[in-house]
């Protein structure tokens, strides 16, 4: 008798090991229309998701039927390295986990059309016809549309106790708020109003206190003339088609429904939980195909977990964010080797996702509508990271940053289409970081664009920022810099990319007590179809501190920004190793598109 050879032992471990796999994995079927008495079949399915999670462990799979469950998602166990827990969707089917509740409530009508009732507790959020009532506030936004927040600037006499305009409307705001993006409105501010005067002033209950730091002259968020703000909040403000307004005071909730319509011919529904999805301290989980709506995904201290194909809509919700943002619930992916894939995240009042950990990846998704409230906070999070990839993903109209970087390192933001950044914020950029070593951060192949606030940038690396590879990234329509290099920037690369259509190409700017410098950094290769005055402090520093520049310049590019026969763009470049590898003809061309190569896109497909 033959041995067998090692390679055939090796080929009949792995099939047993499969075969005992098999065998032990059980399938759960869970249907809205089920019994949690029965077997949970595919015939006899359960009726609720913890009825499921329950039962699940290593190797299972729970498959959930058409529906709407209103319950939290809850895995009490981790699945294995080579035994995953699964939850997915039928296929084909339309699976829903609401945070929501049906509102029955008896309306009644009033004058105007607006019809109120009592709700007790008066509700966080509404919703009708699965769309977010918004909060009664002026001016108006066009309908249905959270990032549509007109406002109006302050007038001179606007300080830490007030806001003066000509332009406040009739009617009593008293008790309302006012949300002003105040000082170099980085963020926002709701403060109580009191003493409205119409067409006049109103003050601030309470006022504001005098901030100072290191950096800058004077208080950089005392309220001051040009400041945008809008009022909220308030019953004189209840006069738009899809707003509501709940009054804790004397627990009667407001609605105006849409135009011909009653809350009695809408389906409305309630926040009721904050949490959609909880894998906290979950490892090795793949959730797939299932929408989670009105609540947040939780896996903080998860590990090895994967999203695919789910999508999160309006997760988070708040209307005040006083003089500071609380706490709020967030999706949070807080954990190490994690994955989404193809997800859709919409309609956030704060961060759309939040990511901390080690080696997380963001892959093939959609971000867009996120930070209506125009806090700090950006679209996606990934301050403090390690390892963060974000990829072919589109991310798209934010509050004010799309992706926020800060602290982050060996992060990875390629093949990306980044526009309509900081819709609401000032001085923000598509990716923005502060005081961060990059350690070999690499943002590359990427459209940025469409970013058009005044002082928004398309790739900001802000004050004290080092160590950065930006290249091949195609930037146009930003209301500031195409990219900007704050002082001290040093280390960076910043090489082949296409800037058009800004002010100007590039900026930088140093704090008051601050030398500027720019020392290490290398500008190089980049199209220029944007001012660059080389010798002007505020595009780039130059002398002993200044960064190095070499090959840029302005060349032909047809609509697609590929380089066209001919254009002074080819071989015009220099060769950088790692960034220019592959260049055709006798050198790399300048700009993110090398002339007669691949046209590359990005986003998600």
């Amino acid at each position: 008798m033959t041995a067998p050879s090692q390679s055939h032992t090796v080929y009949l471990t792995i099939l047993l090991s499969l075969l005992i796999h098999s065998a032990s994995a059980a399938e759960y079927h869970v249907s809205p229309a089920g019994s949690d008495e029965a077997a949970g079949t595919a015939q006899a399915p359960f009726r609720t998701l913890s009825k499921a999670s329950a039962a699940l462990h290593p190797g299972d799979i729970c498959i959930l039927h058409e529906g709407v469950y209103r319950e939290t998602l809850t895995i009490p166990r981790s699945g294995e390295p080579d035994k995953p827990i699964r939850i997915q969707a039928a296929p084909g089917a339309r699976v829903v986990i609401s945070a929501t509740e049906p509102l029955k409530t008896t309306w009644t009508r009033q004058a105007g059309g607006v019809y109120v009732a009592r709700i007790d507790p008066p509700p966080a959020q509404l919703f009708f016809d699965r769309q977010m009532a918004q909060e009664a506030c002026w001016p108006n936004g066009a309908y249905g549309d959270l990032m549509d927040r007109p406002c109006v600037k302050a007038e001179e006499g606007t300080g830490y106790e007030r806001i003066v305009s000509k332009k406040l409307p009739p009617g009593d705001f008293n008790g309302g708020y006012a949300l002003i993006w105040r000082g170099g409105a980085w963020t926002n501010a709701t403060v109580r109003i009191k003493d409205y005067r119409p067409a006049e002033s109103l003050a601030f209950d309470p006022p504001f206190k005098p901030q100072s730091d290191q950096y800058h002259q004077g208080d950089a968020f005392k309220p001051r003339a040009g400041n945008r703000f809008l009022l909220v909040g308030s019953p004189a403000a209840l006069d738009a088609p899809g707003e509501w307004l709940a009054d804790p005071d004397t627990g009667l909730t407001y609605f105006l429904p849409p135009s011909g319509k009653s809350p009695e011919n809408l389906q409305l529904e309630i926040k009721a939980r904050d949490h959609a999805l909880v894998l906290r301290g979950s490892s090795h989980i793949v959730v797939g195909d299932i929408e989670f709506f009105g609540g947040v995904l939780d896996l903080t201290g998860s590990n090895h977990c994967v999203l695919e194909n789910v999508r999160s809509f309006y997760s988070n919700h708040f209307t005040r964010t006083a003089q500071q943002v609380p706490p709020y619930p967030a999706n949070r992916i807080q954990g190490n080797h994690n994955t989404l894939r193809r997800c859709h995240i919409a309609y956030s009042a704060g961060t759309g996702l939040d990511i901390g950990g080690e080696g997380n990846t963001l892959t093939n998704c959609v971000i867009h509508d996120i930070g209506y409230m125009g806090t700090y906070d950006g679209a996606v999070q990934v301050k403090g990271t390690k390892g963060t990839v974000i990829d072919h993903s589109s991310i798209y109209r934010s509050g004010r940053d799309l992706i926020l970087h800060h602290q982050a390192e060996n992060l990875r933001i390629t093949y990306c289409d980044l526009h309509h950044a900081v819709m609401l914020n000032d001085d923000a950029g598509a990716t923005y970081a502060w005081g961060t070593d990059g350690k070999g951060s690499v943002i590359a192949y990427n459209w940025v664009h469409q970013s058009v606030q005044d002082h928004t940038v398309g790739i900001y690396l802000d004050n004290f920022c080092k160590n950065f590879l930006v290249h091949h990234n195609v930037v146009w329509a930003c209301g500031s810099s195409g990219i900007t290099l704050n002082c001290d920037a040093h280390n960076h690369l910043v090489a082949n990319n296409t800037i058009a259509l800004c002010p100007k190409a590039f900026g930088t700017f140093a704090y008051h007590r601050y030398t500027p410098d720019q020392t290490g950094t290398r500008i190089v290769n980049n199209l220029l179809l944007a001012p660059f005055d080389p010798t002007d402090p505020s595009h780039v520093i130059s002398g002993p501190k200044g960064a190095i520049l070499e090959a840029n310049a302005s060349g032909a590019v047809d609509a697609g920004g590929m380089p066209t026969p001919g254009s002074t763009a080819i071989d015009a470049g220099v060769v950088v190793s790692g960034i220019t590898d592959g260049f055709r003809g006798a050198a790399p061309d300048l700009g993110a598109y090398e002339w007669q190569s691949p046209l590359w896109h990005p986003g998600a497909d």
